[in-house]
């Protein structure tokens, strides 16, 4: 087996996973900032609804 094209094809092998982690990281990343801004949000509204409540 021909050393130099076992390890070319190494190379695009790994370079493919490096980008699919890498895009699926930012990906998580982008959820994850979105969630938390809804989060952020829906605590606010959270806590404008306990002080109706409590305001009753």
């Amino acid at each position: 087996m021909d050393r130099s094209k076992s390890t070319s094809m190494e190379k695009l092998v790994g370079m493919e996973i490096g980008w699919r982690l890498g895009e699926s990281y930012m990906t998580r990343l982008g959820i994850g900032l979105k969630g938390f801004k809804d989060l952020l949000k829906g605590g606010r509204l959270w806590l404008l609804s306990c002080e109706r409540f409590y305001m009753d």
